[in-house]
């Protein structure tokens, strides 16, 4: 596996990975991780995942999954 690139915002950090004809987008905020697989021939190239990971729309939708696996991780401790 090797690393492309890594960047944080302070909250969410982002690695991506290229690994076995695919890229790996992982986003780690706390304990909380997720990760796209895409294949690299279902992508032109870099700057396909670089115009993602600059799409607001999509950084939002990340961070309420991040926001909605809390609450159900801390749901589940209420019992």
């Amino acid at each position: 596996m090797r690393v492309i690139s890594e960047k944080s915002d302070g909250e969410i950090k982002i690695t991506v990975f290229a690994w076995n004809e695919k890229i790996l987008l992982k986003f780690e905020s706390g304990m909380y991780e997720q990760t796209y697989k895409v294949k690299e021939m279902d992508i032109s190239g870099e700057g396909d995942v670089t115009t993602l990971l600059k799409n607001a729309e999509f950084i939002a939708s990340v961070r309420t999954r991040f926001r909605e696996m809390h609450k159900d991780f801390v749901s589940k401790l209420d019992l």
